[in-house]
């Protein structure tokens, strides 16, 4: 007699994970803060504006679009979901926008019931 194959999904290969730099509304945003599913990225645009993007990674399955197949993959939210799963700060509306930023990031992890580990200065030094 043999055994089923399993059923459940742990066989599944890992989504893709969200690339380190995004090519996103002209500018090049790069990690710069990260820990599970919220992830902080840092645009510097021409001139002296520095933007960083806080959000909840989005998990997208296996799927195919216009033809074209699609692997599971970490993305961004949808821009109809900023504001809510995703959050803009920058040097134009905050004094320290960084700060603002990881800010943002702890209170995602505490409202999703994960403490964040150690104080986070290492980040603002990066």
């Amino acid at each position: 007699m043999t055994l089923p194959e399993r059923s459940d999904a742990s066989g599944a290969s890992p989504p893709e994970p969200l690339a380190k730099e995004i090519k996103r509304a002209g500018m090049m945003y790069r990690e710069f803060w990260r820990q599970g599913t919220v992830a902080i990225y840092c645009a510097k645009g021409g001139g002296p504006r520095i933007e960083y993007e806080v959000f909840q990674v989005q998990l997208f399955p296996t799927e195919e679009f216009d033809g074209r197949r699609y692997p599971a993959r970490e993305g961004l939210p949808k821009n109809s979901e900023w504001g809510e799963l995703g959050f803009t700060y920058t040097n134009n509306s905050h004094r320290n926008p960084a700060s603002a930023a990881l800010a943002k990031a702890q209170g995602l992890l505490y409202w999703k019931g994960t403490a964040l580990p150690g104080p986070l200065k290492g980040a603002l030094a990066a």
